[in-house]
This record gives C-alpha cells, sequence and structure tokens, in this order.
C-alpha cells in the first residue's frame, strides 16, 4: 500500500507494480501477483519503460505458470523476451544478460511442458551461448541438462550425452546448483541406458548418490 501510496506518476506506478508482484509471486499469491502486473502494464508503455513492461509480463508468465496454467504463461513469456532482445544497449542495465538467460530458461522449460520439443531445444541452445558469453557456470548446467533431456527425448543418445560431456566440462572446478548438477546427471544416465550402456548408468547414479549423500 505504501508503494501505491508513493506512486504517483507513470513510471513510479510501474515500479511499484513490478515490487508488489514480484513479492505476491515469493509470497505464493499469485492472482495478486496477477493482478498487481496487470495493473502496472499500461503505465510502463506510458512511461516508453521497456525493460519494466519486459519484467512485468514475465511476472505475469511466471504467475500463470505457477499455477499449471501453461498455454497462458507462453502467451506472456514470449512477449516479455521479445522485448528484453530488443533492448538497445544503452537501456541494458548490469544484469540483463542473466535476466536474459533466465527468461530463456523459464520458456523453453514452459514450451517442454507444452509438448513444443523443437522450439525448448531451440531456447536450450540459446541460454547454453548466452551463459558460455557470460561466463555463468550455474546457468550452463542448467542449459546443458535441458539440451541432453532433449536429444535423449528425439531418440538421439549420442547427442545427448555430447551435451552432457560439454556441460560437465564447462563447470568442472566451479561451485554449481546440485539441483542442476544432478539433472545432468540423470539425463547423461538415461541417455546411456538408451545407448545400452546399463553398467556407465549405472556408475553416474552411484555417483549421484554418493555426492549427494557427502
Amino acid at each position: 500500500d505504501r508503494l501505491d501510496a508513493l506512486a504517483d506518476d507513470a513510471p513510479r506506478i510501474a515500479r511499484a507494480a513490478l515490487v508488489r508482484s514480484v513479492f505476491s509471486i515469493e509470497l505464493g499469491r499469485y492472482e495478486a501477483a496477477l493482478e498487481v502486473a496487470q495493473r502496472g502494464l499500461a503505465p510502463a508503455r506510458e512511461a516508453g519503460l521497456v525493460e519494466i513492461e519486459s519484467e512485468l509480463l514475465y511476472a505475469i508468465g511466471v504467475a500463470h505458470w505457477e499455477q499449471r496454467e501453461i498455454a497462458s504463461a507462453i502467451a506472456h513469456v514470449e512477449p516479455a523476451l521479445a522485448l528484453r532482445r530488443a533492448l538497445p544497449a544503452s537501456a541494458q542495465g548490469p544484469e540483463h544478460l542473466s535476466t536474459l538467460i533466465t527468461v530463456v530458461q523459464a520458456l523453453g522449460a514452459m514450451q517442454g511442458a507444452a509438448g513444443r520439443f523443437e522450439p525448448a531445444r531451440a531456447l536450450a541452445l540459446e541460454a547454453f551461448r548466452l551463459a558460455e558469453q557470460a561466463q555463468r557456470p550455474h546457468d550452463l548446467v542448467g542449459a546443458a541438462a535441458e539440451l541432453c533431456v532433449r536429444e535423449a527425448e528425439a531418440g538421439r543418445p549420442d547427442a545427448a550425452l555430447e551435451w552432457a560431456r560439454r556441460g560437465l566440462s564447462a563447470v568442472d572446478g566451479h561451485a554449481v546448483d546440485q539441483t542442476g548438477w544432478t539433472r545432468l546427471m540423470l539425463a547423461q544416465a538415461n541417455a546411456l541406458v538408451q545407448q545400452g550402456q546399463w553398467g556407465g548408468a549405472l556408475g553416474q547414479l552411484a555417483e549421484l548418490a554418493q555426492r549427494g549423500g557427502g
């Protein structure tokens, strides 16, 4: 409410709406997040705040996603990504690249959940390239895991294993998120099973269990 009281012009209304929508999502109040973010879109457009408009659209998409409304999530995250991609260098803040990677990865997951596997694969590939550019091992391992899964689903275990190898090589010596690393290891084990390499797959699972227990 204090944010609303401060929001007496379009830029401040838009920024206040973004802050409140993000807080609402973090609290699991998805309907409230939708309402607030949607209220902020027109002021953001009026003020020409393209980055804020993109973030509001992304917040709406995430709120739909958390409620398993996949089509609505995609319908909002796609334009959010288009706006962020189109930002000129002069309008890109210090977190532009990391935010871009996040939005690309999110849309890829949504497309995969909708059964659109080729767009999901293309987005995962974009995320991997962006993460290489940004030198972000955490994002590299997540993108590699997604690519490994997509290639295995398409019946290409050799390509899946190559992405697993690239992902593990990229993060060698770096501290990465356990969730992303676990997903990559599981995806690699699945590709090994597809190739009939049961021993290798069991070795992967044993390493995963050992690391999880350690």
